[in-house]
C-alpha cells in the first residue's frame, strides 16, 4: 500500500492511501461532482473529500480551512485543499 503525504499550499499535511484514488465509489463519486444536479454535486463533494482525509481528520481539514477564512469554510476553501491533495499525488510519494 502506497501512501502519498505531504502539504497543502496553505500547509494543511495529509497522508492517504494511494488506492483510494482508483477506488469505484470515489471514481463514481467524483463523477457525479462533475455530472449531477447541484444537490447531487454538493453530497458527492463532501463524500469524496471525507474518502480521501478520512472521516476521522475531516474535522481537522474544516478547522485548517476556518483558520485561514476568519472562522468560515469556505466550499472553495475545502476544494482548494482537496485539489492540493490530489495534486501531490505526481509530486509527493
Amino acid at each position: 500500500m502506497a501512501k502519498i503525504t505531504g502539504k497543502t499550499k496553505t500547509g494543511y499535511a495529509y497522508s492517504y492511501d494511494e488506492r483510494i484514488l482508483t477506488d469505484w465509489e470515489f471514481v463514481q463519486l467524483l463523477s457525479i461532482t462533475q455530472s449531477g444536479s447541484d444537490m447531487e454535486k454538493i453530497a458527492a463533494s463532501t463524500k469524496v473529500v471525507e474518502l480521501l482525509v478520512g472521516k476521522d481528520k475531516m474535522d481537522g481539514l474544516i478547522a485548517h480551512v476556518r483558520n485561514h477564512n476568519d472562522g468560515f469554510a469556505p466550499v472553495e476553501g475545502i476544494v482548494a485543499e482537496f485539489t492540493d491533495m490530489i495534486a501531490g499525488k505526481n509530486a509527493k510519494n
